[in-house]
This record gives structure tokens, sequence and C-alpha cells, in this order.
């Protein structure tokens, strides 16, 4: 059925620079008791990062079974797969889920927000980390196989908010 509240901000962010998530959720202030994801966590720079900061309940999505085994040797719960068929509800609803240049490479963006929402609740955040259409040049987004969706502001306000998300930033 159609979800009457909005259910979560979203923080889109410009490209990683050291100490950005840190600083995006300072400003949050998020219960670091309640679990986070970072999904397409690779080798698991972030999810060191969300633990220097003090949450305890840290778990990562990886597609490349070798990078999931890196971070997971660093210590970190790791699932190795993709995100859309990964069991993920044991440990909903997460506060914060975190994915950086994940979502261009993503067949379903539609599929992939909607399971978002569905491990979230009113009021979490997602921090998004996507290429700004208009920075990139067009032919490098249509030679650029692995990039399979390119978003304006527009499309992802519309996008999100099909799932009751709420962009708080940009």
């Amino acid at each position: 059925g159609q979800i009457d509240e909005w259910r979560i901000k979203i923080l889109l962010q410009q490209p990683i620079r050291p100490g950005l998530l840190s600083a995006m959720l300072r400003i949050l202030k998020v219960d670091k008791f309640r679990p986070v994801m970072d999904i397409g966590c690779g080798f698991g720079f972030n999810l060191k990062e969300f633990q220097q900061l003090g949450f305890t309940n840290i778990i990562g999505v990886e597609a490349s079974e070798h990078r999931a085994r890196v971070a997971r040797e660093t210590g970190f719960t790791i699932l190795s797969g993709d995100f859309e068929n990964s069991d993920l509800k044991e440990k909903a609803p997460y506060s914060v889920i975190y994915h950086h240049h994940v979502l261009e490479h993503i067949y379903d963006v539609n599929a992939f927000i909607a399971k978002c929402a569905s491990l979230q609740d009113v009021g979490d955040y997602m921090l998004v980390g996507i290429p700004n259409n208009l920075g990139e040049p067009t032919m490098g987004v249509l030679m650029f196989l692995p990039h399979l969706n390119s978003f304006t502001v527009h499309a992802l306000t519309r996008l999100f908010g099909k799932y009751c998300y709420e962009i708080i930033e940009y």
C-alpha cells in the first residue's frame, strides 16, 4: 500500500573526501547503537570510519567476493553478493543506510530503493553519493559501460519521493 508519511531523510553528497562521512554523521546525531549499513562497502574503509565514530552495530554488503573477504578479515560483518538478494531484515531497522557510487550501477533502481525503504523506519537516514549528471561529460556516461544510470536532481527527487524519502540536502 501507499506509505503516507515521509520515511527517511537523504543526504546526497558530492564525491567523498576524507572526513566527509564523519562530518555528515556528526550533523545527523544518529543513535550509535542502532544498526548501520554500507552497501557496496568495498574493502571496508567507510566501515572503519563508522567504527571510529563510535557506531557499534555495523554491517557491510559487497558484491565482490574478494573485497568482501578483505573487509571481513578486518573484523566487520560483511554479506557477500548483491544487496537486492540479501536477507537483511534480521538487524532492521537501520538508522543509516549508506551507499557511495552504487546507484548508477544498479539495474532496477526502483527495487533497490524499495528494499532500502523496507529496512528503515520513519526518521532514519540514507546517505547517497552518486555522480552529478550535470558534471559528467555525456560521452563518459554513454561510453563507460558500468554506469547503467545517470541522474539529475529532479529525477532523484522524484525517484526517492516515490518511496517516501525526503531529500534534506544536496
